[in-house]
């Protein structure tokens, strides 16, 4: 039930996302039509919605315009931000981001040296040039010593609760699901 609750609190059922199991995956499938071991053999998962049924500006030979894949220019919808702390130690990070009353919407053990927060905005952001100023601003309330700044791309991997890492052997573990932040609420945490 908590694993529902985190897919529906990221996406929406008509949205497309990309699964894989490489850091390198960029196919991206409709939510409709992915199947539960997508759910539960991938590794990784695109953060925001693609675009199901393009890519709006291919950038390779092999690329082609009617082939989605998950590139940051690909996003459909910019609602979700990751953001990860692996300069700090892993007992330290969720004190941390209590102490700082951190307004995220879901957690996640990577099964390694992080968590995995993320902010899923009740209302998404029109353009990438809003996200990607959000993002910076998040990031400077969090701390930019302890934030890993290289996961702030809107298409960026997070990692999908319950697959068993096989680098590791452990559980990418659901910590915590909560609901989608308000974006005023996010903006009042901010200036505070």
């Amino acid at each position: 039930m908590e694993l529902m609750r985190f897919w529906q609190t990221l996406f929406e059922e008509n949205e497309a996302v990309c699964f894989s199991n490489t850091p390198r995956g960029t196919t991206v499938t409709p939510l409709l039509e992915a199947e539960e071991e997508d759910f539960i053999n991938s590794t990784y998962i695109a953060i925001n919605p693609l675009f199901s049924d393009k890519d709006t500006h291919p950038t390779e030979i092999w690329h082609c315009e009617r082939v989605p894949r998950r590139a940051d220019h690909n996003v459909a919808v910019y609602r979700n931000i990751l953001v990860e702390m692996d300069k700090m130690e892993l007992t330290e990070q969720l004190t941390y981001m209590r102490n700082i009353e951190f307004p995220y919407s879901t957690c996640v053990f990577s099964g390694n040296k992080s968590y995995h927060f993320i902010i899923s905005l009740e209302t998404p952001l029109a353009t990438r040039k809003e996200y990607n100023q959000l993002v910076s601003r998040v990031y400077r309330a969090v701390g930019l010593d302890y934030v890993d700044t290289s996961c702030k791309n809107p298409s960026r991997f997070s990692r999908v609760p319950g697959h068993l890492r096989a680098d590791t052997e452990l559980v990418q573990e659901l910590c915590d699901v909560r609901e989608r932040i308000n974006n005023d609420k996010l903006e009042a945490w901010l200036l505070s």
